[in-house]
């Protein structure tokens, strides 16, 4: 996810991949269903105000080798993505992560209305190299398991089983 800013208060949005691109107004960050992923975006704009921040307009662009309709946490990489941009962006201070998984939580919780989804921050964030991330749903903490791939191949399939209980997940596709 790229940031640049703009000058004539619009929050212009991108994914190349998708052939789409949607847009919005600082003044005005609201959900619209028919902005899909864009609105992971505008969930951490929206956070980023709360935290005291404020924009004349900003560009994102977009870049993954999945589409958002492909599920395997594509928005929710998006989301992340654009929280450590917007962090760097705004220059927040305090410690890089802490402040995108606080962007997250309120960008879920009050401009998603969903539950914060622990374990795709902490995989997204704290993810290390031939280790598994391994996260505890009832005390939001995780730990990182050594997971040693050579001479192993891993094949991802998408079960299509919802995970129940963590709010609408339907303005992400």
């Amino acid at each position: 996810v790229s940031v640049s800013t703009r000058k004539d208060g619009l929050l212009r949005f991108c994914f190349p991949q998708q052939k789409e691109r949607k847009r919005s107004s600082v003044t005005s960050v609201k959900f619209r269903r028919e902005d899909k992923w864009a609105n992971s975006i505008k969930s951490v704009i929206y956070a980023a105000n709360k935290l005291g921040k404020s924009f004349s307009g900003l560009n994102f662009c977009v870049h993954s080798q999945f589409v958002s309709s492909m599920g395997m946490g594509v928005t929710s990489a998006i989301k992340t993505a654009s929280a450590l941009a917007l962090y760097e962006y705004c220059g927040f201070k305090g410690g890089r992560n802490n402040v995108a998984q606080k962007m997250m939580e309120i960008g879920d919780s009050e401009f998603l209305g969903m539950e914060t989804i622990w374990s795709d921050i902490y995989t997204n964030l704290y993810s290390k190299k031939d280790f598994c991330t391994l996260t505890n749903c009832n005390s939001n903490e995780y730990e990182h398991l050594p997971f040693n791939l050579k001479g192993y191949s891993i094949v991802i399939t998408d079960s299509r089983v919802p995970r129940f209980g963590l709010g609408p997940e339907s303005y992400l596709y």
